[in-house]
C-alpha cells in the first residue's frame, strides 16, 4: 500500500532527523514516489504528519485500552 509506505519511510526519518529538517523531496528519495505520488494520498508534510500520530499513536493507545478493559 502506497500510503502505508509514505507512512512507514517518513516515520523513519522522523526517528533520524526530527520534523522540522524533513521536505518532501526527502520522502520522495526515500519512498521512490514522484512528488504527484505524494501529494495524491497527503495535502502536505504536515497531512502525512497527523496521519503518522493516528496510526501509530492513537491506534496504540486504543488498542492498549481494550487490553487493559479485557484484563479487568
Amino acid at each position: 500500500n502506497t500510503k502505508d509506505l509514505i507512512l512507514e519511510k517518513t516515520l523513519k526519518l522522523i526517528l533520524e532527523k526530527g520534523t522540522i529538517d524533513i521536505s518532501i523531496s526527502e520522502i520522495r528519495n526515500c519512498t521512490g514516489l514522484t512528488t504527484g505520488g505524494i501529494y495524491y494520498h497527503f495535502s502536505d508534510k504536515n497531512d502525512i504528519f497527523e496521519a503518522i500520530i493516528q496510526k501509530y499513536m492513537v491506534d496504540y493507545i486504543k488498542n492498549t485500552c481494550k487490553k487493559i478493559y479485557f484484563i479487568i
